[in-house]
């Protein structure tokens, strides 16, 4: 039997400018009354709020497609789909056999000396002051310079790509033509990597997309674009946001700071608190390909469904009091990575980056307090902090560790 949907709201929209104010009241709301709900926002959706539907629905790419994109709605500017992420088998695998090589654990492994080295260079460059801005002091330079290295570019370049896809992302939904000018510009880049990757190959990401051979032919250079802009950009967004959580949430916890201070060894699971408590991609969008029922409703097929990745992970059903931050938290199955097909081939050196940073920060920056109220946005999927000042006792700068 169908749920009632009368005591929820029908116009839900996760893109509204204040969702992130009352998001997970909402989403608890969802959860106890209405899990799953027709939204008539953006032409109109369903919302899917429970970490067992949602799961169902990630294992089933049969059924919920990514092919039509992933995003409700579908930002303006972003003529290049993202691949792998928008697209279904068999393609799917093709596309992301030549980036899985570089993404291993093993392969990862390898880029924790460069990780260490420069976590530790950027808390030099703020450690004598007692004060630092985490977001533009710690959070974005890592990435930008771990992933722009990662693919071959520069520190400056990785730093402008990420600015790029963050005008594109957060003008997506307001101003269209600086949304297309961050687009035609990020794709520039793109397509000069990739146009001296074809001239001189090497044992690189750009070389191995396109050198790649599916079936005797190579990738197009919409593929191409397409594999750069979602792998790059997923990689410099979501973690630039979940380093600024981490710095966030140890704060807003000192007794698991200090539990953390107390024991290093907690590092790896204080990452996956750290990213279930505050997932940066916190709902995908999929297309129902096939008439499927969910919860008692039925979904049609061509209709949209909006995976809520946040409310899975504050789901009671699934998490042992979901509200309470615990770094040693166990079976810590949370979807900040997705599951299934579409995991996140990133996630090992998101994780790595995330470790790096709080077992670093608590070393060396045990007590820090945060300057003001921060603030925090939701665009397109991907919540993120925008405004985070901490300050500390001043410290010494230290050597630089070989990477």
């Amino acid at each position: 039997m169908a749920r009632s949907t009368e005591s929820v709201e029908q116009n839900f929209d996760h893109n509204a400018p204040d969702f992130t104010e009352t998001m997970r009241d909402r989403l608890a709301d969802l959860r106890q009354k209405c899990p799953v709900m027709h939204s008539t926002a953006h032409d109109g959706f369903w919302v899917l709020s429970k970490h067992e539907d949602i799961v169902t629905a990630l294992r089933d790419p049969g059924t919920y497609s990514s092919a039509k994109g992933i995003f409700i709605p579908r930002p303006v500017g972003q003529a290049v789909y993202g691949l792998p992420t928008e697209s279904d088998e068999p393609d799917h695998s093709h596309y992301r056999r030549p980036l899985w090589k570089f993404l291993t654990p093993a392969a990862v492994r390898l880029y924790e000396p460069l990780v260490r080295r420069t976590v530790t260079e950027l808390i030099n460059e703020i450690i004598e002051s007692g004060k630092a801005d985490a977001l533009e002091d710690l959070a974005k330079p890592l990435p930008a310079q771990i992933t722009g290295q990662f693919f071959g570019y520069t520190a400056a370049e990785g730093r402008r790509i990420f600015e790029l896809i963050s005008t594109l992302t957060a003008e997506s939904f307001g101003d269209k033509d600086q949304a297309r000018e961050a687009a035609t510009e990020l794709l520039a880049l793109f397509q000069r990597s990739l146009d001296e990757a074809r001239k001189n190959p090497g044992d690189d990401v750009s070389s191995a997309i396109v050198t790649y051979d599916v079936d005797g032919r190579t990738f197009s250079d919409q593929e191409c674009l397409g594999l750069l802009r979602s792998s790059i950009g997923g990689a410099l967004a979501t973690t630039v946001a979940a380093i600024g959580y981490a710095v966030y949430l140890l704060w807003k916890y000192p007794e698991q700071r200090r539990l953390l201070v107390e024991d290093p060894d907690l590092s790896s699971s204080a990452v996956e608190e750290i990213l279930r408590m505050e997932s940066p991609v916190y709902a995908v969008g999929r297309t129902v390909l096939q008439e499927t029922e969910v919860d008692g409703l039925v979904i049609e097929p061509n209709e949209r469904a909006l995976l809520v990745y946040d409310s899975a992970n504050y789901d009671p059903d699934a998490f042992d009091e979901p509200e309470e931050f615990r770094i040693d938290r166990p079976n810590n199955t949370h979807l900040a990575f997705g599951m299934g097909i579409h995991r996140c081939l990133g996630q090992h050196l998101a994780r790595l980056e995330i470790r790096v940073v709080i077992e670093e920060l608590v070393r060396r920056i045990p007590e820090y307090r945060v300057v003001g109220e921060p603030k925090f946005s939701a665009v397109a999927g991907v919540l993120t902090p925008v405004d985070l000042h901490i300050e500390f006792e001043p410290g010494e700068r230290v050597p630089l560790p070989e990477a």
